[in-house]
């Protein structure tokens, strides 16, 4: 008689894989979102020195316009390709990706003197 309540061992990183693909939207959008805040005085910098010379309405809305609706845009458009791209991982690999790419952002920002 073979006993059926005799499971098979699950690999870990299968099953840590396996346990964030539900939440792999928001691990994107935290991807995006801490790589938008470490080069975001780069980006501001850039905006700034193109409209140093308008007035200040203009100056204003620009420096609106970019934070509000320019980071908001980007940051939905790159986390849904890098979702689209992190669900076709194999279990295998999601979560070292996952892990190497939020370590990878993390030296990133020390380098850069953001921590």
């Amino acid at each position: 008689m073979i006993d059926q309540n005799i499971t098979t061992p699950v690999n870990p990183i299968t099953w840590a894989s396996q346990s964030i693909r539900p939440v792999l939207p928001y691990v994107s959008v935290a991807f995006t979102s801490t790589i938008l805040a470490v080069f975001g005085s780069e980006i501001n910098g850039v905006v700034k020195r193109l409209i140093r010379r308008r007035n200040f309405v203009i100056r204003v809305s620009a420096f609106v316009a970019l934070v509000s609706f320019g980071y908001g845009a980007l940051n939905l458009v790159i986390a849904h390709l890098v979702s689209q791209m992190l669900m076709g991982a194999d279990d295998l690999w999601l979560f070292p990706a996952v892990v190497s790419v939020f370590i990878g952002i993390g030296v990133l920002a020390e380098s850069r003197k953001q921590i």
